[in-house]
Formats: C-alpha cells, sequence, structure tokens
C-alpha cells in the first residue's frame, strides 16, 4: 500500500477545524452537512466532512467552480513557505488591495480549499486542503505566479536596437567612470545631485548614455560597495577594493552594482541582493514579462533562500572584504532581510536591472503593460561564463587591442576585463567612450600612478601585453622624466619620531620599531607607519622607549563640511523570481470555461426558487452560491441556516439595535436606508460597516464606516427605515 503523501496535513487540517471556536466549526459543517444533531462527537463531524470532500462529484464542483484569481492565490500558498497573511499581502500589493485579499482568503476558507496551520495561539500561515490535492494539484502549472508575456503592436523587440542605443554596464564603461572620476572628484551637489559642470562633461566623454540617472545610480552603487570613498565632499576610488572586486566574472560584477545601488545594507543582505540578481536573470531565459510578474518572482525567489539548498562557491577576496564587518551580524541579517523582502525594496532592484541595461524594455503586452527580456548581452555572458559566479578573469588580454600614438592618446579596440583595464589605463585619463574608449597619458594621471608605488617599469610591464607594438620611445622618455621629477620632492603624512643623535643606534635596533620605519628623513628624523595614536604609543611603550612621551600635535581648527546625499533616487517598480518554481511556457493557468460555471449556478439558484423558504434561508442560500460554498443540490437545506434576525424596519427599534449590534459583532455589511428628510447630501441608501452604537435617551446613534469612500457618518436608527445585515463569509464573524 502506498503511503499518502499528506498524511501529515490530513491531521494538521483535522487539528485545524478542531480548534476553531465552537461558533465557526457548527456554522461551517452546517453549510456541508445539514442540521447537527445532538449529541455529537467533534470527530466523527470532522470524519464527515472528509466524507464529502472524498465524494468525487464534490472535488469536481469545487474544481470547476475556481476562477482564476483563486487558482493564483492557491499557487502562491503552495509556493511560498509558510505563506501568512502578511506575506501574502506583500506577494499580491499589485494585484489586490488588502482587504480583497482578506476577503479572497476567508472565502477559500469558507469553500475548504485552504485551512489554517497554528504556530501558536495567534500566528498562522495557510495550506491547501490535501483532500482536495488531486483536483487542485493539476492546475497548480509554473506559469501561474510568473506569466509570461507576448509584445503586441508595432513595439516589437530589435537585437539591433537593443545593443546599441540603450546604456548598459561594461568593462569598459566602469573602466572609463573610474577614470572621470579621477579626472572630475567634485561630482555631486549637497543635495545628491550632479553638479551642472559635471552633467556637462558627462555628455562630452559618454556621448551615446543620454540619461546622467544611469551615472547617479552607478555612483550610488560604487559608493555603498566601498569602491568610492567620499572625502570634504570628493570622491576618490579604491583601487586595491575595486581590483578585488574586478577578480569576481562580469555577472557577479553587475549583479552586486545592480544590489549596491538600490541602498546601503548589511554585507550578508547585499550578497543575498547581488545573488538573487543572477537568479533572476538565469530562469528569464529568452522570455518577456512585465515588471509586475518580475517582482513578484523576486519575493517568491527571496522567501525561499531560507530552504532552498545551499549552492557552495568559493569566495573571491572582494566577498571577504564585503563579510568582514558581519560576524555578529546573523540575528540583525535576518532583520534586515524581513524588511529589505518588501515590494517597495524589490522595486528598487528590478528597476535598476533596467537603467543598467540588464533587462531590456522590448513593447506592450494586451494589457498596454510595458514588457521585459533580459538583455542579450547578459545571455552571452551566461552561455560564455564557467559554471562557477566566482572566479578570476585574468586571461583576457589581447595582444594587439591597445594601440598608442606619438601624441600619448590611446585607443582600446577590443574588449578587456575589467581587472585587466584597470592596470592599464591607471596612468590615463578618459577622453571619449563612444563605442571605442579613448584615452591619453597624461603627467597627472602618471604622477597618481607613482603615488600608489608604481616605477615607469611597471606601468611599461603593464601596457606591453596589450600593444602589436613597441612602447613609443617619447612615452618612455616622459615616463622617466616625470618619475624624476616626481621623485625630487615628497610629501608625507604619516607620524614622525625624532631621537637625538646617540639613541639612533638603539631605536634601529628595535624590532617593533625598525620594521615600521618608512623612510629616514634626516639624521635622528623617521617617518613610522603606524595607524593612530593608540597603536603608536602601544608599540614606544612595548619597545620599553619611555622617554619619548606622548605624540605631539599641532593646534588645529576642525572646519565642517556637508556631503553630497548619495542615494538619489525615487525608484519605481519591480518583481521577483522563484527558484523551484520556474518561468512560464504557456499563456495562461487552464481554460476556465465561465459558461459552466455559470450555467451551474444558475442551475443552484433555480433549484433554490422551488423551496418554499423563509426569506431569510433564502437569502442565506443565494449569498452561499454567490460566494461558491454550495457544490451541490444537497445542501439547499433550509436546516443549515441558524435562524436569526438579519433585517429589521419601522417601529421595531429594538430589532434594528438588534441587527446592528449583531453587524459590530459579526463586522458585517449592513444597508441603512433612511428617510429623504433624514438623507445626508441627498443619499437615502448606505451600505458600509457599523463600528459603534451610542445610545441616547430617546433614539440611538450608530458611528458607521461607508464602504465606497471610507468615510465615516453618523446615523440615526430611530429614523432609519429599514436596516439590513448582508451575510459574508462565517470567518468575518466574530474574531478568528
Amino acid at each position: 500500500m502506498i503511503p499518502n503523501p499528506y498524511t501529515n496535513d490530513i491531521l494538521q487540517w483535522r487539528d485545524s477545524l478542531s480548534r476553531m471556536p465552537d461558533h465557526h466549526f457548527f456554522e461551517l459543517l452546517r453549510m456541508y452537512l445539514g442540521d447537527i444533531k445532538t449529541p455529537y462527537n467533534k470527530q466523527n463531524l470532522i470524519e464527515q466532512l472528509s466524507a464529502f470532500l472524498r465524494h468525487e462529484d464534490n472535488k469536481k464542483n469545487i474544481a470547476m467552480l475556481l476562477s482564476p484569481i483563486d487558482v493564483l492565490i492557491l499557487a502562491s500558498i503552495d509556493a511560498l513557505p509558510n505563506p501568512t497573511h502578511e506575506k501574502l499581502t506583500q506577494f499580491f500589493e499589485f494585484d489586490f488591495s488588502i482587504s480583497e485579499l482578506y476577503e479572497r482568503l476567508m472565502n477559500l476558507e469558507e469553500r475548504l480549499l485552504i485551512f489554517r496551520v497554528y504556530k501558536d495561539e495567534v500566528a498562522f500561515s495557510f495550506k491547501i486542503n490535501p483532500l482536495l490535492r488531486s483536483v487542485i494539484n493539476p492546475l497548480l502549472t509554473k506559469n501561474v505566479l510568473i506569466p509570461s508575456s507576448q509584445v503586441v503592436g508595432a513595439n516589437t523587440f530589435s537585437k539591433s536596437r537593443s545593443n546599441n542605443n540603450e546604456p548598459r554596464l561594461s568593462p569598459s564603461l566602469l573602466a572609463g567612470w573610474i577614470s572621470f572620476i579621477f579626472l572630475h572628484r567634485d561630482l555631486c551637489k549637497a543635495s545628491g545631485d550632479f553638479k551642472k559642470k559635471t552633467v556637462i562633461q558627462i555628455r562630452e566623454v559618454f556621448p551615446q548614455i543620454h540619461n546622467t540617472e544611469f551615472f547617479l545610480y552607478l555612483t550610488t552603487a560604487l559608493y555603498n560597495l566601498h569602491l568610492l570613498k567620499l572625502s570634504e565632499g570628493e570622491f576618490n576610488p579604491d583601487l586595491k577594493n575595486f581590483r578585488s572586486f574586478a577578480s569576481m566574472t562580469e555577472e557577479a560584477q553587475f549583479s552586486y552594482i545592480c544590489a549596491a545601488a538600490c541602498g546601503r545594507c548589511s554585507r550578508d543582505i547585499l550578497h543575498v541582493k547581488a545573488q538573487l540578481v543572477c537568479d533572476l536573470l538565469a530562469c528569464i531565459g529568452e522570455k518577456s514579462f512585465t515588471k509586475a510578474v518580475l517582482v513578484r518572482a523576486a519575493y517568491l525567489q527571496l522567501q525561499k533562500k531560507g530552504t532552498a539548498r545551499e549552492t557552495k562557491r568559493r569566495k573571491s577576496r572582494f566577498l571577504t572584504i564585503l563579510e568582514k564587518e558581519s560576524v555578529n551580524s546573523s540575528n540583525e541579517s535576518k532583520k534586515n532581510l524581513q524588511e529589505d523582502d518588501d515590494s517597495d525594496n524589490l522595486q528598487k532592484l528590478v528597476s535598476v536591472m533596467h537603467i543598467f541595461g540588464l533587462l531590456q524594455w522590448v513593447g506592450k503586452n494586451e494589457s498596454s503593460n510595458d514588457v521585459y527580456r533580459c538583455a542579450s548581452w547578459v545571455n552571452e555572458i551566461q552561455k560564455a561564463k564557467n559554471s562557477s559566479i566566482v572566479q578570476n578573469e585574468t586571461s583576457n588580454v589581447f595582444q594587439g587591442s591597445i594601440v598608442i600614438n606619438a601624441g600619448f592618446s590611446v585607443t582600446i579596440l577590443q574588449k578587456l576585463s575589467l581587472l585587466t583595464l584597470l592596470d592599464v589605463t591607471e596612468c590615463m585619463e578618459i577622453q571619449r567612450l563612444d563605442g571605442i574608449a579613448e584615452y591619453k597619458i597624461t603627467r597627472n594621471a602618471c604622477m597618481r600612478c607613482f603615488d600608489t608605488g608604481k616605477t615607469p617599469e611597471e606601468i611599461k610591464k603593464s601596457l606591453l601585453p596589450t600593444l602589436a607594438h613597441k612602447i613609443p620611445q617619447n612615452l618612455e622618455f616622459s615616463l622617466d622624466d616625470w618619475y624624476k621629477s616626481y621623485s625630487s620632492a615628497s610629501l608625507y603624512k604619516g607620524y614622525v619620531l625624532r631621537v637625538d643623535t646617540e639613541k639612533e643606534g638603539a631605536i634601529k635596533n628595535i624590532p617593533e620599531i625598525s620594521k615600521r620605519i618608512r623612510e629616514e628623513l634626516a639624521p635622528g628624523i623617521y617617518l613610522i607607519d603606524f595607524l593612530n595614536d593608540e597603536e603608536a604609543s602601544k608599540i614606544i611603550n612595548k619597545a620599553g622607549l619611555d622617554f619619548v612621551g606622548a605624540v605631539k600635535k599641532m593646534p588645529y581648527e576642525s572646519k565642517s563640511f556637508s556631503f553630497p546625499l548619495v542615494s538619489l533616487i525615487d525608484q519605481n517598480k519591480v518583481q521577483e523570481k522563484n527558484e523551484n518554481v520556474g518561468l512560464p511556457d504557456g499563456k495562461g493557468v487552464k481554460n476556465f470555461n465561465d459558461n459552466n460555471v455559470k450555467k451551474f449556478m444558475d442551475s443552484l439558484k433555480v433549484k433554490l426558487k422551488t423551496y418554499d423558504f423563509e426569506s431569510d434561508q433564502a437569502d442565506a442560500l443565494l449569498s452561499r452560491i454567490n460566494r461558491k460554498v454550495i457544490v451541490n443540490e444537497a445542501q439547499l437545506r433550509a436546516d443549515s441556516v441558524r435562524p436569526e434576525k438579519n433585517e429589521a424596519s419601522g417601529m421595531d427599534f429594538l430589532g434594528k439595535i438588534h441587527v446592528v449590534e449583531h453587524g459590530i459583532l459579526s463586522k458585517s455589511f449592513l444597508k441603512i436606508t433612511v428617510s429623504e428628510t433624514a438623507a445626508i447630501d441627498g443619499v437615502t441608501e448606505f451600505l458600509g460597516t457599523p463600528l459603534s452604537i451610542e445610545k441616547q435617551n430617546d433614539d440611538a446613534l450608530v458611528r458607521f464606516r461607508l464602504e465606497s469612500s471610507d468615510e465615516i457618518v453618523i446615523l440615526s436608527i430611530g429614523q432609519a427605515q429599514n436596516i439590513k445585515r448582508i451575510r459574508g463569509s462565517i470567518f468575518k464573524e466574530t474574531k478568528y
């Protein structure tokens, strides 16, 4: 005998029923089984309900009555780990309002399609009813949650224009932007926007990229990755960190840039976001999607991170740098992940992926929504890359890829890795990047290169592998001449130790001190590479130089200055990816036959009219038909409806009070009709939710929230001509 894979779920479903308040339990049972005879046994009643759901005709009708939206919500409950109401609200933020989703979930509960699994007395998540899995599972195809879109009309995707006209990240652009920042360090105003002169300079150097928003995001990302430092309002590239960053694959580099452009976050969350970008691009493939679907896919992927299989990968030096400060941050990271998986943050991520060219706009679908696909150049990178996400790209060096003319102008003809470009362009200044990168070897750039410790020989050594010819002699002469000029004077920043002549020998013979001497500036005067005052005092004391004393400092006045804001831009909508629910194959969920559903429901309504039921009973049964709770004619029974007063009118003051009080308790809708003399702005009929009653000597007033506008009005119960309770899901009645 094959064991039932849903045995545990069946036990949870039974437990969920047994934990219901008696009011809900018996009302639910009456809807499906009719009047409950006493004495009764709860477990026997649950078994009877199980038998009802196992009946093939009932299961068939329950499945037939499912709408595409029902299936969409069921698919999300099936795909999300521990799908709570909060998670589902975030997942469907662009599809339903909070109240609409709440109503739909309660309706699915009432129809026995889902149930609650409690973690404690309050917290719960939803699950699909295991007794209905056989008819629900075939509907949960992989394109239910993440449907692809087809472009319609004249706006079709053009590979030729997509690669040439849209801005995109590339090693060449990153190297060019680094060089640009070295030339123009004061990019931003105090507000965080680029200065006017910066915008003009960007358009001169990067004429292909018309929207400077691209570079605002890029600057934000590089700053948040600690690849740019900010001091006194000026940016300064950190080439050491850049080289570690460049040791990763292009895909990993671009993923981290997209993640960091959304704002600052912990190292762990940055890693999660970067991986999310990689995963999202990998699963999109050749298909196209709306932004809303991409955000949904990204949310699903983030939620699955906790249960998805762990992928072992070798960490690059750059990842090690990013994780240095995260040793004690595991709890904080979990909190940040919960805060970062909301739709707003995912919108930012998808929007940034589009701005950086990883996603390309391909047109509009039949609903006039923008449709996007993975950029063709990203697909090419994915096809060419090794299976490891983090690996070195040091071999991408081509002889003859760089040409240097007599005026020291440099043209880069072929694609080089970012790591190679950083080494090659360190002694250059960007002139123009328009398809082909044009640089110029300048004295200032070489001086900056010498500051890092490089010599003319090392500069020439980095250039030679990329040249088809020898380095021009006039360039060799200029490099040597600039270095000679550079070496003729030095400006130092550090700790200076001065000792008398008789103590020089003692200083040089102390290992703790001698190994920290960077330069002997003059007899008895040494430049020491202490990191700070604390380290200086510690090493001096350890060396036994108690005669040195404390660090002597020059008096100075601190100056205040403002820093440019880096998180600059208002970012739009986005979507998400799922690791196990692959991206779609076809158009929709299934072919829903609305005619069959309408025919079935109409037959139930016709049958209901043949019975001689009380008005309240008929209304209650009709409401159940409309809510798709009735799945066979046997449920059209008068004894399944609790006798209760749901309507009062005229002089029946106590009856009207009772209906309003019941409406407050059950959180039901009421329809209150007043006379023309009591009308508000000409309105005599009000639909909404009663909030409270204020009783007076000869009347009672109800605070009433209108369904149409959410406005709260005060209505007189005594003057009301008619008050009627509108029945809804039993799960909305009282607190459940």
